[in-house]
Protein backbone atom coordinates (compact mmCIF):
# COMPACT_ATOMS: atom_id res chain seq x y z
CA UNK A 1 0.00 0.00 0.00
CA UNK A 2 2.94 2.19 0.54
CA UNK A 3 3.28 2.70 -3.01
CA UNK A 4 -0.31 4.35 -3.44
CA UNK A 5 0.12 6.94 -1.35
CA UNK A 6 2.35 9.60 -3.16
CA UNK A 7 -0.34 9.04 -5.36
CA UNK A 8 -2.95 9.34 -3.53
CA UNK A 9 -1.20 12.65 -2.08
CA UNK A 10 -0.74 14.01 -5.24
CA UNK A 11 -4.36 13.89 -6.62
CA UNK A 12 -5.59 14.88 -2.78
CA UNK A 13 -3.50 18.50 -3.50
CA UNK A 14 -5.08 18.48 -7.16
CA UNK A 15 -8.83 18.36 -5.93
CA UNK A 16 -7.95 21.17 -3.44
CA UNK A 17 -6.13 23.16 -6.04
CA UNK A 18 -8.45 22.83 -8.19
CA UNK A 19 -10.89 23.59 -5.99
CA UNK A 20 -8.75 27.20 -5.00
CA UNK A 21 -8.32 28.13 -9.14
CA UNK A 22 -9.16 31.84 -8.95
CA UNK A 23 -11.11 32.29 -5.84
CA UNK A 24 -10.08 34.61 -3.60
CA UNK A 25 -9.63 33.46 0.51
CA UNK A 26 -8.01 33.82 3.71
CA UNK A 27 -4.59 31.85 4.80
CA UNK A 28 -4.66 30.28 8.50
CA UNK A 29 -1.40 29.15 10.00
CA UNK A 30 -0.20 28.21 13.60
CA UNK A 31 2.43 25.86 14.95
CA UNK A 32 3.19 24.15 18.28
CA UNK A 33 5.24 25.39 21.45
CA UNK A 34 6.90 22.31 22.19
CA UNK A 35 10.79 21.29 20.84
CA UNK A 36 10.64 20.82 17.73
CA UNK A 37 7.44 22.46 15.59
CA UNK A 38 4.74 21.13 13.29
CA UNK A 39 3.42 23.69 11.52
CA UNK A 40 -0.41 22.99 9.63
CA UNK A 41 -1.42 25.86 7.19
CA UNK A 42 -5.20 25.81 5.78
CA UNK A 43 -7.06 27.76 3.36
CA UNK A 44 -10.57 28.86 3.46
CA UNK A 45 -12.91 30.72 1.01
CA UNK A 46 -16.53 31.35 0.19
CA UNK A 47 -17.15 29.07 -3.00
CA UNK A 48 -19.66 30.06 -5.68
CA UNK A 49 -22.53 28.31 -4.25
CA UNK A 50 -21.59 30.43 -1.00
CA UNK A 51 -20.39 27.75 1.28
CA UNK A 52 -17.53 27.99 3.84
CA UNK A 53 -14.46 25.93 2.58
CA UNK A 54 -11.44 24.95 4.97
CA UNK A 55 -8.87 23.06 3.33
CA UNK A 56 -5.71 21.64 4.52
CA UNK A 57 -2.92 22.55 2.48
CA UNK A 58 0.20 21.94 4.19
CA UNK A 59 1.77 20.36 7.41
CA UNK A 60 5.17 20.57 8.33
CA UNK A 61 6.96 19.31 10.90
CA UNK A 62 11.03 20.89 11.65
CA UNK A 63 13.19 19.63 14.34
CA UNK A 64 13.81 23.19 15.64
CA UNK A 65 11.49 25.67 15.81
CA UNK A 66 11.39 28.52 13.31
CA UNK A 67 11.63 32.29 13.09
CA UNK A 68 9.76 34.55 11.46
CA UNK A 69 11.71 34.58 8.51
CA UNK A 70 11.65 31.34 8.09
CA UNK A 71 7.49 31.29 8.56
CA UNK A 72 7.07 33.90 6.29
CA UNK A 73 9.14 31.57 3.10
CA UNK A 74 7.28 28.47 4.19
CA UNK A 75 4.19 30.82 3.34
CA UNK A 76 4.79 32.13 0.64
CA UNK A 77 6.04 28.65 -1.38
CA UNK A 78 2.92 27.30 -0.25
CA UNK A 79 0.96 30.47 -1.88
CA UNK A 80 2.00 30.96 -5.17
CA UNK A 81 4.46 27.73 -5.94
CA UNK A 82 2.33 25.04 -4.40
CA UNK A 83 -1.07 25.99 -4.95
CA UNK A 84 -0.25 29.10 -7.56
CA UNK A 85 -2.43 31.65 -5.89
CA UNK A 86 -1.92 35.29 -6.79
CA UNK A 87 -1.37 38.18 -4.05
CA UNK A 88 -4.41 39.56 -4.74
CA UNK A 89 -6.42 36.60 -4.17
CA UNK A 90 -5.31 36.42 -0.60
CA UNK A 91 -7.12 38.87 1.25
CA UNK A 92 -7.26 38.04 4.65
CA UNK A 93 -4.88 35.69 7.23
CA UNK A 94 -5.80 34.29 10.99
CA UNK A 95 -3.63 33.39 13.22
CA UNK A 96 -2.81 33.19 17.10
CA UNK A 97 -0.49 36.22 18.93
CA UNK A 98 3.28 34.39 18.64
CA UNK A 99 5.76 36.65 17.89
CA UNK A 100 6.74 34.64 15.05
CA UNK A 101 3.28 34.52 13.61
CA UNK A 102 2.93 37.80 13.74
CA UNK A 103 6.63 38.51 11.82
CA UNK A 104 5.67 35.92 9.10
CA UNK A 105 2.55 37.96 8.90
CA UNK A 106 4.00 41.53 8.41
CA UNK A 107 6.30 40.21 5.73
CA UNK A 108 3.46 38.15 3.96
CA UNK A 109 1.33 41.88 3.42
CA UNK A 110 4.11 43.05 1.80
CA UNK A 111 3.71 40.20 -0.73
CA UNK A 112 -0.20 40.32 -0.33
CA UNK A 113 -1.04 43.82 0.22
CA UNK A 114 -5.24 43.28 0.04
CA UNK A 115 -4.44 41.05 2.66
CA UNK A 116 -6.48 41.73 6.28
CA UNK A 117 -5.01 40.83 9.10
CA UNK A 118 -6.41 39.30 11.73
CA UNK A 119 -5.64 37.72 15.20
CA UNK A 120 -7.49 34.32 16.67
CA UNK A 121 -10.04 36.25 19.10
CA UNK A 122 -10.53 32.53 21.56
CA UNK A 123 -6.84 33.07 21.77
CA UNK A 124 -7.36 36.60 23.49
CA UNK A 125 -9.74 35.21 25.78
CA UNK A 126 -7.84 32.33 26.69
CA UNK A 127 -4.97 34.64 28.32
CA UNK A 128 -7.59 36.35 30.44
CA UNK A 129 -8.24 33.17 32.83
CA UNK A 130 -4.41 33.68 33.77
CA UNK A 131 -5.10 36.87 35.18
CA UNK A 132 -7.92 36.08 37.57
CA UNK A 133 -6.55 36.28 41.02
CA UNK A 134 -7.45 32.59 43.01
CA UNK A 135 -5.24 32.57 46.34
CA UNK A 136 -6.64 29.15 47.53
CA UNK A 137 -8.34 27.97 44.80
CA UNK A 138 -5.31 28.06 42.69
CA UNK A 139 -3.36 26.49 45.32
CA UNK A 140 -6.47 23.71 45.40
CA UNK A 141 -6.40 23.04 42.28
CA UNK A 142 -2.99 21.99 41.35
CA UNK A 143 -3.37 19.86 44.21
CA UNK A 144 -6.93 18.30 43.05
CA UNK A 145 -7.26 18.85 40.05
CA UNK A 146 -3.30 17.70 39.09
CA UNK A 147 -3.04 21.15 36.71
CA UNK A 148 0.39 21.86 35.40
CA UNK A 149 0.44 25.19 34.60
CA UNK A 150 -0.69 26.62 31.34
CA UNK A 151 1.68 28.13 28.69
CA UNK A 152 1.30 32.09 28.79
CA UNK A 153 -0.14 31.75 25.70
CA UNK A 154 -1.02 35.99 25.74
CA UNK A 155 1.25 37.71 28.34
CA UNK A 156 0.33 41.04 29.79
CA UNK A 157 2.15 44.22 28.78
CA UNK A 158 6.01 43.19 28.42
CA UNK A 159 8.09 45.97 30.00
CA UNK A 160 11.26 44.87 28.00
CA UNK A 161 9.55 42.91 25.02
CA UNK A 162 12.47 41.39 22.99
CA UNK A 163 13.81 44.15 20.35
CA UNK A 164 14.53 41.16 17.91
CA UNK A 165 11.01 39.31 16.59
CA UNK A 166 12.87 36.86 15.16
CA UNK A 167 14.94 35.81 18.47
CA UNK A 168 13.70 33.11 21.11
CA UNK A 169 10.08 32.87 19.13
CA UNK A 170 9.14 30.25 21.99
CA UNK A 171 10.37 31.98 25.92
CA UNK A 172 9.59 30.87 28.68
CA UNK A 173 6.06 29.49 28.97
CA UNK A 174 5.46 31.11 32.07
CA UNK A 175 7.03 34.87 31.65
CA UNK A 176 4.34 36.38 33.80
CA UNK A 177 2.66 34.39 36.20
CA UNK A 178 0.28 35.70 38.30
CA UNK A 179 1.66 37.50 41.89
CA UNK A 180 0.90 36.05 45.49
CA UNK A 181 -1.17 39.12 46.76
CA UNK A 182 -1.13 38.33 50.07
CA UNK A 183 2.33 36.47 51.11
CA UNK A 184 2.29 34.50 54.08
CA UNK A 185 4.73 35.05 57.03
CA UNK A 186 5.21 31.63 57.85
CA UNK A 187 7.49 30.26 55.00
CA UNK A 188 6.11 26.88 55.75
CA UNK A 189 2.59 27.86 55.26
CA UNK A 190 1.56 27.55 51.18
CA UNK A 191 4.30 29.77 50.60
CA UNK A 192 3.15 30.15 47.31
CA UNK A 193 -0.33 30.26 45.67
CA UNK A 194 0.56 29.93 42.22
CA UNK A 195 3.54 27.54 42.04
CA UNK A 196 5.88 27.76 38.98
CA UNK A 197 6.66 24.57 37.13
CA UNK A 198 9.75 23.98 39.57
CA UNK A 199 7.29 24.08 42.37
CA UNK A 200 4.54 22.05 41.60
CA UNK A 201 5.55 18.12 42.90
CA UNK A 202 2.33 17.78 44.79
CA UNK A 203 0.95 17.24 40.89
CA UNK A 204 3.07 14.46 40.03
CA UNK A 205 1.26 11.54 41.84
CA UNK A 206 -2.58 12.57 41.37
CA UNK A 207 -1.76 13.04 37.91
CA UNK A 208 -0.78 9.27 37.50
CA UNK A 209 -3.25 7.64 39.67
CA UNK A 210 -6.09 6.13 38.80
CA UNK A 211 -7.07 4.67 42.41
CA UNK A 212 -7.54 8.73 42.75
CA UNK A 213 -9.88 8.90 39.54
CA UNK A 214 -11.97 6.22 40.82
CA UNK A 215 -12.32 8.02 44.52
CA UNK A 216 -13.53 10.98 42.74
CA UNK A 217 -16.08 9.08 40.89
CA UNK A 218 -16.95 6.97 43.89
CA UNK A 219 -17.90 10.19 46.08
CA UNK A 220 -18.31 13.01 43.57
CA UNK A 221 -21.07 10.81 41.61
CA UNK A 222 -19.13 11.49 37.60
CA UNK A 223 -15.67 11.27 36.08
CA UNK A 224 -13.34 13.61 36.59
CA UNK A 225 -13.18 15.74 33.23
CA UNK A 226 -10.13 15.80 31.25
CA UNK A 227 -7.24 18.65 31.08
CA UNK A 228 -5.45 20.13 28.76
CA UNK A 229 -2.62 22.50 29.40
CA UNK A 230 -3.20 24.62 26.47
CA UNK A 231 -6.19 25.78 27.31
CA UNK A 232 -6.42 27.87 30.44
CA UNK A 233 -10.45 27.55 30.70
CA UNK A 234 -10.11 23.92 30.22
CA UNK A 235 -9.68 24.01 34.50
CA UNK A 236 -13.01 25.85 34.84
CA UNK A 237 -14.90 22.45 34.21
CA UNK A 238 -12.96 21.29 36.52
CA UNK A 239 -13.71 24.05 39.18
CA UNK A 240 -17.02 23.78 38.41
CA UNK A 241 -17.23 20.11 39.27
CA UNK A 242 -15.71 21.17 42.57
CA UNK A 243 -18.16 23.83 43.20
CA UNK A 244 -21.12 21.14 42.23
CA UNK A 245 -20.11 18.96 44.23
CA UNK A 246 -18.53 21.46 47.29
CA UNK A 247 -20.71 19.48 50.06
CA UNK A 248 -19.01 16.54 49.59
CA UNK A 249 -15.79 18.05 48.94
CA UNK A 250 -14.82 16.93 52.46
CA UNK A 251 -15.91 12.92 51.83
CA UNK A 252 -13.68 12.78 49.12
CA UNK A 253 -10.21 14.32 50.77
CA UNK A 254 -11.46 11.45 53.65
CA UNK A 255 -11.72 8.65 51.41
CA UNK A 256 -7.86 9.33 50.06
CA UNK A 257 -6.47 9.59 53.27
CA UNK A 258 -8.40 6.51 54.53
CA UNK A 259 -6.95 4.60 51.01
CA UNK A 260 -3.84 5.85 51.42
CA UNK A 261 -3.92 7.90 47.97
CA UNK A 262 -1.41 10.61 48.01
CA UNK A 263 0.37 10.24 50.56
CA UNK A 264 2.38 13.80 49.91
CA UNK A 265 -0.61 15.46 48.28
CA UNK A 266 -3.68 14.94 50.07
CA UNK A 267 -1.95 15.83 53.14
CA UNK A 268 -1.35 19.73 51.52
CA UNK A 269 -5.67 19.08 50.27
CA UNK A 270 -6.58 18.36 53.79
CA UNK A 271 -4.40 21.42 55.56
CA UNK A 272 -6.22 24.07 52.75
CA UNK A 273 -9.52 22.71 53.10
CA UNK A 274 -9.66 22.86 56.79
CA UNK A 275 -8.45 26.01 57.00
CA UNK A 276 -9.46 27.75 54.40
CA UNK A 277 -13.06 25.83 53.05
CA UNK A 278 -14.86 29.28 53.44
CA UNK A 279 -12.63 31.05 50.85
CA UNK A 280 -12.46 28.10 48.27
CA UNK A 281 -16.22 28.27 48.54
CA UNK A 282 -16.10 31.62 47.68
CA UNK A 283 -13.74 31.84 45.13
CA UNK A 284 -15.82 29.12 43.27
CA UNK A 285 -18.59 30.59 43.14
CA UNK A 286 -16.96 33.68 41.69
CA UNK A 287 -15.29 31.37 38.87
CA UNK A 288 -18.72 30.26 38.15
CA UNK A 289 -19.85 34.02 37.79
CA UNK A 290 -16.85 34.26 35.02
CA UNK A 291 -18.39 31.94 33.09
CA UNK A 292 -18.97 34.25 30.30
CA UNK A 293 -15.24 33.88 29.48
CA UNK A 294 -14.92 30.33 28.93
CA UNK A 295 -18.33 30.38 27.16
CA UNK A 296 -17.52 33.26 24.23
CA UNK A 297 -13.65 31.47 24.36
CA UNK A 298 -15.41 28.04 23.08
CA UNK A 299 -18.35 29.71 21.01
CA UNK A 300 -16.29 31.76 19.13
CA UNK A 301 -14.06 29.34 17.67
CA UNK A 302 -14.73 27.27 14.55
CA UNK A 303 -15.12 27.66 10.38
CA UNK A 304 -18.47 28.39 9.86
CA UNK A 305 -20.13 32.09 10.58
CA UNK A 306 -18.35 32.65 14.41
CA UNK A 307 -16.93 35.96 13.52
CA UNK A 308 -20.62 37.35 13.46
CA UNK A 309 -20.29 36.83 17.01
CA UNK A 310 -17.63 38.34 18.07
CA UNK A 311 -18.58 42.36 18.50
CA UNK A 312 -21.67 41.85 20.86
CA UNK A 313 -20.10 39.06 22.50
CA UNK A 314 -17.01 40.75 23.51
CA UNK A 315 -19.16 43.61 24.72
CA UNK A 316 -21.37 41.87 27.08
CA UNK A 317 -18.44 40.91 28.62
CA UNK A 318 -16.92 44.31 28.78
CA UNK A 319 -20.34 45.89 30.00
CA UNK A 320 -20.12 43.27 32.80
CA UNK A 321 -16.72 44.19 33.93
CA UNK A 322 -17.52 48.15 34.13
CA UNK A 323 -20.18 47.50 36.46
CA UNK A 324 -18.68 43.83 38.40
CA UNK A 325 -18.67 45.58 41.84
CA UNK A 326 -21.65 47.80 41.95
CA UNK A 327 -24.49 45.37 41.13
CA UNK A 328 -24.52 41.84 43.11
CA UNK A 329 -26.57 40.67 39.64
CA UNK A 330 -23.58 40.37 38.20
CA UNK A 331 -21.81 38.18 40.45
CA UNK A 332 -25.18 36.36 41.55
CA UNK A 333 -23.15 33.03 42.83
CA UNK A 334 -21.11 34.94 45.00
CA UNK A 335 -23.52 37.03 46.15
CA UNK A 336 -25.15 33.99 46.87
CA UNK A 337 -22.68 32.37 49.04
CA UNK A 338 -21.62 35.73 50.76
CA UNK A 339 -25.61 36.14 52.03
CA UNK A 340 -25.65 32.58 53.17
CA UNK A 341 -22.54 33.22 55.45
CA UNK A 342 -24.23 36.25 57.08
CA UNK A 343 -26.31 35.66 60.42
CA UNK A 344 -29.48 37.93 60.07
CA UNK A 345 -29.41 40.10 63.25
CA UNK A 346 -31.25 43.82 64.49
CA UNK A 347 -28.98 46.25 62.28
CA UNK A 348 -28.65 43.83 59.41
CA UNK A 349 -28.49 46.09 56.03
CA UNK A 350 -30.47 44.96 53.03
CA UNK A 351 -30.94 46.45 49.97
CA UNK A 352 -34.01 45.88 47.51
CA UNK A 353 -35.56 47.18 44.69
CA UNK A 354 -39.47 47.96 44.25
CA UNK A 355 -41.36 48.39 40.97
CA UNK A 356 -43.63 50.46 39.89
CA UNK A 357 -45.47 52.88 41.04
CA UNK A 358 -41.63 53.17 42.96
CA UNK A 359 -39.44 52.04 40.62
CA UNK A 360 -36.50 52.46 42.78
CA UNK A 361 -33.67 50.91 45.04
CA UNK A 362 -34.18 51.11 48.88
CA UNK A 363 -31.85 50.79 51.64
CA UNK A 364 -33.07 49.25 54.84
CA UNK A 365 -32.36 47.22 57.78
CA UNK A 366 -33.58 44.96 60.33
CA UNK A 367 -34.95 46.70 63.34
CA UNK A 368 -36.93 43.75 65.19
CA UNK A 369 -36.48 40.12 65.28
CA UNK A 370 -39.68 37.64 66.04
CA UNK A 371 -39.05 34.02 67.24
CA UNK A 372 -41.21 31.79 65.63
CA UNK A 373 -43.79 30.22 67.74
CA UNK A 374 -46.63 27.07 67.41
CA UNK A 375 -44.74 25.98 64.08
CA UNK A 376 -44.54 29.69 62.43
CA UNK A 377 -41.44 31.04 60.92
CA UNK A 378 -39.23 33.44 62.58
CA UNK A 379 -40.21 36.92 61.50
CA UNK A 380 -37.97 40.08 60.80
CA UNK A 381 -38.94 43.36 60.71
CA UNK A 382 -37.05 45.52 58.09
CA UNK A 383 -37.23 49.45 58.23
CA UNK A 384 -36.67 50.89 54.73
CA UNK A 385 -34.91 54.81 54.02
CA UNK A 386 -38.44 55.77 52.83
CA UNK A 387 -40.09 55.04 56.54
CA UNK A 388 -41.66 51.76 55.33
CA UNK A 389 -41.78 48.92 57.53
CA UNK A 390 -42.22 45.22 56.19
CA UNK A 391 -41.92 41.84 57.70
CA UNK A 392 -40.39 38.88 56.44
CA UNK A 393 -39.43 35.91 56.65
CA UNK A 394 -35.53 34.66 56.66
CA UNK A 395 -35.14 33.69 52.66
CA UNK A 396 -36.99 36.86 51.58
CA UNK A 397 -34.67 38.91 53.53
CA UNK A 398 -31.64 37.05 52.72
CA UNK A 399 -31.64 37.85 48.70
CA UNK A 400 -31.57 41.26 49.62
CA UNK A 401 -29.17 41.40 51.97
CA UNK A 402 -26.66 44.25 51.46
CA UNK A 403 -23.10 42.60 50.25
CA UNK A 404 -22.00 45.07 47.71
CA UNK A 405 -20.41 47.49 49.85
CA UNK A 406 -18.30 44.92 52.07
CA UNK A 407 -14.60 44.90 51.85
CA UNK A 408 -14.38 41.54 50.75
CA UNK A 409 -17.07 41.65 47.86
CA UNK A 410 -14.56 44.82 46.61
CA UNK A 411 -11.72 42.17 47.32
CA UNK A 412 -13.18 39.29 45.40
CA UNK A 413 -14.52 41.55 42.44
CA UNK A 414 -10.95 42.60 42.61
CA UNK A 415 -9.52 39.26 42.03
CA UNK A 416 -11.81 38.85 38.93
CA UNK A 417 -11.25 42.18 37.30
CA UNK A 418 -7.91 40.69 36.13
CA UNK A 419 -9.14 38.92 33.23
CA UNK A 420 -11.75 42.03 32.56
CA UNK A 421 -8.49 44.14 32.63
CA UNK A 422 -6.57 42.22 30.43
CA UNK A 423 -9.33 41.89 27.69
CA UNK A 424 -9.48 45.34 27.55
CA UNK A 425 -6.04 46.10 26.91
CA UNK A 426 -5.58 43.97 24.42
CA UNK A 427 -8.27 45.25 22.31
CA UNK A 428 -7.74 49.04 23.40
CA UNK A 429 -3.72 48.29 22.23
CA UNK A 430 -2.94 49.22 25.93
CA UNK A 431 0.10 46.56 25.75
CA UNK A 432 2.94 45.45 23.66
CA UNK A 433 2.32 45.74 19.89
CA UNK A 434 2.70 42.16 19.12
CA UNK A 435 -0.59 41.65 21.09
CA UNK A 436 -2.61 44.32 19.42
CA UNK A 437 -6.23 43.66 18.80
CA UNK A 438 -8.03 46.84 18.32
CA UNK A 439 -7.86 46.61 14.80
CA UNK A 440 -9.11 43.47 14.43
CA UNK A 441 -11.92 44.33 16.69
CA UNK A 442 -12.85 47.23 14.46
CA UNK A 443 -13.26 44.92 11.83
CA UNK A 444 -15.69 42.77 13.50
CA UNK A 445 -17.86 46.05 14.54
CA UNK A 446 -17.49 46.48 11.08
CA UNK A 447 -18.60 43.11 9.77
CA UNK A 448 -21.69 43.33 12.70
CA UNK A 449 -22.77 46.65 11.58
CA UNK A 450 -23.15 45.81 7.47
CA UNK A 451 -23.87 41.67 8.50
Amino acid sequence: MSTFIPKITEREKQIVKGEMLDEKGCIIFDGTTRLGEATAVLWRQCNPNFLLQTRLVSFVTTETHMTGDQLYRLLGTILLRDLGKQPEEVIGDARDSCSTNGVAERYLEGLCPAMARNKCISHVLVGTGQHIKLPRLGLFMVSAATLNPSPNLDPSPNPNPNPNPNSNPNPDPNPDPIPNPNPNPNPNHHPNPYPRPDQVYLIQLLTHSHAFKIAFKEVMGESMKSYSTIRWWSRFDLMEQLAHGFPRLDQLITVLEERGIGDATTPHLREIYDDYSRELRHELAMMMDLKCFKDATYMLEGDQLEGLRVFETIEEIRSKGYTLEDEPSNMPNLAAVLRDDIVISVGTKVYEYFGAPHNAWYDGKVIKVTNGANGLPELFTIKYSDGTTIDAEEHEVRRVLRIHNSDYWHECCTNAKGAFRYLENRITNNCPPAYHYKDCYQMWSLVLKHS
